[in-house]
């Protein structure tokens, strides 16, 4: 009995995870879209979000631990660095893409 209200449980997470928010706060309105991936800041420290997959590109906006981010299922190497970066949705960066670097994300 208890195994199967686990299972229910779970289950119900993963859907309500599929279920697009109704409607969304003023402020996450801006950097709320329909993504294929999503990450959680797993950078203990402020995090950069870059306007450029570049280490010496200008930065937008700082995402800290444990806050949720969503993007386009994309990355791409610094080839000067060889850091890899991540592309995350966010309304500070001039095309609504964001980069960060993918070592910082779960």
């Amino acid at each position: 009995m208890r195994r199967m209200a686990l299972v229910t449980a779970a289950a119900a997470f993963l859907m309500s995870l599929l279920v697009p928010l109704a409607t969304p706060s003023a402020a996450a309105a801006e950097e709320v879209r329909p993504a294929a991936c999503s990450y959680v800041v797993y950078w203990v420290y402020e995090s950069p979000v870059r306007e450029n997959p570049d280490t010496d590109s200008v930065i937008r906006k700082y995402k800290y631990h444990t806050e949720m981010v969503s993007g386009p299922c994309m990355e791409t190497l610094d080839n000067e660095s060889g850091v890899w970066f991540t592309a995350v949705y966010c309304s500070c960066a001039t095309d609504g893409i964001g980069w960060m670097r993918s070592s910082h994300l779960f």
